[in-house]
């Protein structure tokens, strides 16, 4: 992360001669009910959705716990405080199907 930051911000100063750095973010996504880690769907929902479910094949066995919930709100804190000291401004957390919108 530290290279791409360093990358942007020297092709930014290159191209503007060294004008005020641009604000640069990464995302944080969790694809929730969309999930496909390994290639094939495995879809981990917060909760039930009448139409949604029978798209991905997610059933009751596809909810996850508060436990599991609050351990991803950790690792993506902890995601961003390393995005921090790789250089970056911001991070936008996306996990809307996981209901942390």
């Amino acid at each position: 992360m530290l290279q791409i930051a360093a990358t942007a911000l020297g092709g930014h100063a290159e191209a503007t001669g060294g004008g005020p750095p641009p604000l640069i973010g990464l995302q944080l996504t969790h694809s929730g009910r969309w999930s496909r880690p390994t290639g094939t769907p495995a879809p981990q929902i917060a909760f039930r959705h009448p139409w949604l479910d029978d798209q991905v094949g997610a059933t009751d066995a596809h909810v996850v716990t508060d436990g599991w919930l609050d351990d991803l709100i950790g690792a993506y804190a902890r995601a961003a405080v390393v995005a921090h000291e790789a250089g970056f401004d911001f991070v936008k957390v996306e996990c809307d199907s996981l209901g942390l919108s």
